[in-house]
């Protein structure tokens, strides 16, 4: 680890807050070394923190979430284990994400009883853990800089993404950018926004993880939901008669061969 990193313990239990973020894309590889010392007058960035995040995206099997345009994941960062809800609450613009959040931990005792804490099944109503799905899972080494004022009060938070997005056999690459609001105002936020398009090549990014995830599901599946790669490893496996020659084309019963 390099210097001056340190590695998350997972952030503090929230209730329910407003999210409010700007979105890049970037368009060529950016290090953590090239966000440290970026100027962010009058505040500074301190940091960076590692963190190494799993998240699985669920969802129930009539999709009664999506159809809510509510998103439930379930987050890894590090040793720390994080429930989060996200609901449409308007006023975003652009590539500024507006989200109704509750994000909390879901401790090992809940786990073990297939149960979510009390707070968090209130906001699901009837939808419990036997309810729930895997539709997206989301692999990502993040970085991120609290941008603080003199006082140390934490304005916002940048972050750095350099993951994939994984729909059954699909995978997808992504590098991104976040910059959300913690203490400071829309106007902080906004001067914010200037000192990144000015310092890194970004481009802004109109669509959440999850719509780009749904899009990348949709595009690899047939229209009776079968994963293409299954059905064509199962049609072509037909007219393979020997293991040999399934490896031979790349292909195993079931699904692509990984190499």
């Amino acid at each position: 680890m390099g210097a001056g990193i340190r590695l998350s313990k997972g952030p503090p239990p929230r209730s329910v807050t407003m999210e409010q973020e700007y979105k890049y894309r970037l368009s060529v590889p950016v290090s953590a070394g090239e966000i440290t010392p970026m100027a962010v007058q009058p505040f500074r960035l301190a940091g960076p923190v590692l963190h190494h995040l799993h998240d699985t995206i669920l969802d129930t099997a009539d999709h009664q979430l999506r159809a809510k345009r509510w998103a439930f994941r379930v987050r890894r960062d590090n040793n720390v284990t994080l429930l989060t809800l996200k609901r449409p609450a308007g006023g975003g613009e652009g590539n500024l994400h507006v989200r109704d959040e509750i994000e909390l931990p879901w401790d090992d005792d809940h786990q073990q009883r297939n149960e979510y804490p009390p707070a968090m099944q209130a906001e699901l109503g009837s939808i419990t853990p036997i309810d729930l799905m895997p539709i997206l899972q989301v692999e990502n080494t993040r970085f991120t800089w609290p941008v603080v004022d003199e006082s140390g009060r934490e304005i916002a938070e940048i972050a750095l993404d350099d993951g994939y997005l994984i729909a059954g056999e699909a995978r997808q690459h992504f590098r991104e950018l976040e910059l959300e609001l913690k203490e400071g105002s829309l106007a902080d936020l906004a001067m914010l926004d200037e000192h990144v398009r000015r310092a890194l090549p970004v481009e802004p990014e109109r669509r959440s993880k999850l719509e780009r995830g749904m899009a990348l599901r949709t595009l690899n599946e047939t229209p009776g939901g079968i994963p293409l790669a299954t059905l064509a490893a199962e049609v072509l496996g037909k007219n393979l008669k020997t293991k040999k020659a399934c490896t031979i084309c790349g292909l195993q019963r079931g699904g692509f061969e990984r190499r």
